[in-house]
């Protein structure tokens, strides 16, 4: 990390603001010295001035709320066991807890399912500490257990790519039928 300024020209009882930027390359922690000579100075204690400089690389990060986890660790949504031919709305908030602002793209395979979501198949921005709220909705076909997968992906960020299961099951309800006569 090297800023060189060549010369500012300050005059009596005024002053200057000076501008540091970084733009890192890998997620660690940068150092780096600022010192400001005064020309001609004469007087040790105020011919120089110097502090030390500290950035940090990081990348966007986006958390998913409420997230369990399956047997492989892998994050999970549980819907509850469903009568063919209704529906269940699970919410998903996706939070960039991250200081960067954030672009999330949440897709789903394009086969027709039991599950759809409003927000699949676009990006969504968020600001940091921002939060976005993503319906998931349930509607079972048949009866039986289902599965299907969501994929939610951070931009700019290669290790938050993952898929997310969703699961559930649907069920027909048992009608018997008695004659008397």
């Amino acid at each position: 990390l090297t800023l060189t300024l060549t010369r500012c020209v300050i005059p009596p009882h005024e002053h200057r603001y000076v501008t540091c930027f970084v733009s890192p390359t890998a997620m660690q922690t940068y150092f780096a010295t600022f010192e400001a000579n005064v020309e001609l100075g004469t007087v040790p204690a105020t011919k120089q001035l110097s502090f030390d400089l500290m950035a940090e690389g990081t990348l966007p990060h986006v958390v998913i709320k409420p997230m369990s986890r399956n047997e492989e660790g892998m994050p999970q949504l549980n819907f509850p066991k469903l009568l063919v031919g209704r529906s269940a709305r699970q919410q998903l908030t996706l939070k960039n807890e991250g200081v960067l602002p954030a672009t999330v793209s949440v897709s789903q395979p394009t086969v027709p399912g039991p599950f759809s979501c409003l927000l699949c198949g676009q990006s969504v921005s968020l600001p940091s500490m921002g939060e976005q709220t993503v319906d998931v909705v349930f509607k079972p076909l048949a009866a039986g257990l289902v599965e299907s997968v969501i994929n939610i992906s951070v931009h700019h960020n290669d290790f938050e790519n993952f898929p997310l299961t969703l699961k559930a099951e649907g069920h027909m309800q048992q009608v018997a039928c008695s004659r008397s006569h």
